[in-house]
């Protein structure tokens, strides 16, 4: 799915910038003693960490999905953050600091990965400093059209449903 530029420039007018690169590529602009760069403006203090070896954030198919799976849950991406763990190996203590989360779901990362003093199995929320925190499968593994696909979208959903109350 592609954007026009303006739709994306009126998306996140707060944190991305049109540039004059190649392919239309856009660089994010997050606060400049932010030690990391995320897409989305984070109004619902919801951190998505993904871990894709794109350059920028995500594939276009993996946006689709969480866009679907945020508007499931009646939520946009003006309400989130999303950070690309492989190229911004973020901490928890960093996420504290630069977007105070509520809620982290964490895409093909285990706990540990941030820093967390606790590691827990896929689809269980743990609790942990005023804030939730999900381990799911990749976006790979949850974007396939196969029965296993289809059985960690549902697991998926059920966590969904409880931690924003849809």
């Amino acid at each position: 799915m592609q954007l026009p530029p303006t739709v994306i420039a009126k998306l996140f007018k707060h944190a991305l910038v049109l540039s004059e690169k190649k392919n239309s590529e856009m660089d994010t602009v997050t606060d400049v003693q932010s030690p990391f760069h995320y897409l989305g403006n984070n109004l619902k203090k919801i951190t998505l960490i993904v871990n894709s070896s794109k350059p920028f954030f995500l594939e276009d198919q993996h946006l689709v999905f969480l866009t679907k799976m945020l508007d499931a849950c009646k939520l946009g991406l003006n309400d989130v953050a999303i950070v690309n763990y492989t190229t911004n190996p973020v901490t928890v203590s960093e996420l504290n600091d630069v977007l105070q989360p509520k809620i982290v779901l964490l895409f093909g990362l285990e706990p540990t990965a941030i820093k967390l003093p606790f590691n827990s199995p896929s689809f269980k929320i743990q609790e942990y400093s005023n804030c939730s925190y999900l381990h799911i499968p990749s976006l790979e593994d949850l974007s396939q059209n196969t029965e296993e696909g289809k059985v960690l979208k549902s697991k998926l959903w059920v966590c969904l449903r409880t931690l924003f109350e849809v």
